[in-house]
């Protein structure tokens, strides 16, 4: 509850009573390491979720905020592992039909690979998130932005309309839309 309430202290104080009562649990840690990454801390957070790795091998969650560590910390290929790895302990659990809680970790994926210029890739993973919640205007985003980078720009302002049509206040979806359709009336000639 004090998580829930942005109270980072309170709850990180919480947790360590955990972990001392719960010797040998990971959660505790991960939630400590979740707690500094609010707070911007990201030296601690990896520490933290180190060790909850150092406990929990395979937990894909720990395997996920340590993806999202190295995102932060711009270390694409070592985020882009981390992710894969969770994605491969999900579907050990789950086989290829996956909870709606994984679309996180799919979108993240598809911004990993962005970043690292891998975007086919990148489309499939922000795609997948998509049929794990269909009516996600930051997914649709992102596909809109991968497709502006891939130069398709046609089907780039078609995502960023549907992106829109769902969130309309999206301020980076309306200024890419803006781009893309100042790109395409540059290159199309007028009638």
């Amino acid at each position: 509850s004090f998580a829930l309430e942005n109270e980072h202290d309170q709850a990180m104080a919480a947790y360590f009573k955990a972990y001392q009562l719960m010797k040998g649990c990971h959660l505790p840690l991960l939630y400590i390491g979740v707690e500094y990454g609010l707070t911007n801390n990201h030296k601690l957070a990896e520490q933290f979720f180190n060790q909850a790795l150092g406990i929990a091998a395979k937990d894909p969650f720990v395997l996920h905020e340590l993806g999202v560590t190295c995102f932060q910390n711009q270390d694409y290929i070592g985020a882009e592992r981390y992710f894969k790895s969770a994605l491969q302990e999900v579907r050990k659990v789950h086989g290829s039909v996956l909870s709606s809680k994984w679309e996180s970790l799919l979108n993240n994926l598809g911004h990993t690979a962005r970043k690292l210029e891998k975007y086919n890739d990148s489309l499939f993973y922000h795609q997948q998130a998509l049929v794990l919640i269909p009516m996600s205007a930051s997914t649709y985003s992102a596909i809109g932005y991968v497709q502006s980078l891939q130069g398709d720009l046609v089907e780039a302002v078609e995502a960023f309309h549907k992106a829109l049509s769902l969130r309309r206040d999206d301020t980076f979806s309306t200024t890419m839309l803006n781009f893309v359709i100042e790109q395409l009336m540059v290159e199309s000639p007028p009638f």
